[in-house]
């Protein structure tokens, strides 16, 4: 009850329409009293957002993660952000095999947050060279290169990555102490 959730996103939008939210939001989940914070910040930038060095327990990402500009500079800023030994709930996508920046960065542009995915040793690697321990796996479950956020929708695709297989994982990943 103590605790501050501080929420960023670049889209000042989509900022105001999480505090157009908050008070039903905290309502709706029986706080006592409003314990969010909303700001416009860069993932990889999070200083800009006011979040200091070690000031945050846990930091949640979601599979947007695979949109970001640089992955790797995010993961790296969540480290900073974390205290010794605090949380990173990481939920993305992992692509089987590497591909070239030409169709990762396609994929990025036409916001298809799977098809932007990157491997699982390269997820790895930007993790331990931000400070983390080896994730631990929470969930996983294959997805299509097509698929939307909604289970039923579809999304446009890059060509020639048809044959590149996906998976959706949900990590729990610590900083080391």
């Amino acid at each position: 009850n103590d605790g501050t959730a501080v929420g960023t996103d670049w889209s000042e939008a989509y900022i105001q329409e999480a505090k157009d939210g908050m008070n039903r939001a905290w309502h709706d989940s029986g706080l006592a009293r409003n314990n969010m914070d909303f700001r416009v910040a860069y993932p990889e930038d999070l200083i800009a957002a006011g979040i200091g060095t070690a000031t945050m327990d846990a930091v949640y990402v979601n599979n947007v993660i695979t949109l970001f500009c640089d992955q790797a500079q995010a993961i790296k800023e969540f480290g900073r952000v974390l205290r010794p030994g605090g949380l990173l709930i990481m939920e993305t996508v992992l692509a089987d095999r590497p591909r070239t920046d030409a169709v990762v960065d396609a994929a990025r542009d036409m916001g298809n947050s799977i098809q932007a995915a990157r491997t699982r040793e390269e997820n790895l690697a930007w993790l331990e060279a931000a400070g983390f321990e080896q994730p631990e796996l929470q969930d996983s479950y294959e997805v299509a290169a097509d698929r939307g956020y909604k289970a039923d929708q579809k999304v446009a695709t890059v060509p020639g990555d048809e044959d590149v297989r996906y998976e959706a994982v949900s990590w729990y990943v610590r900083k080391r102490a």
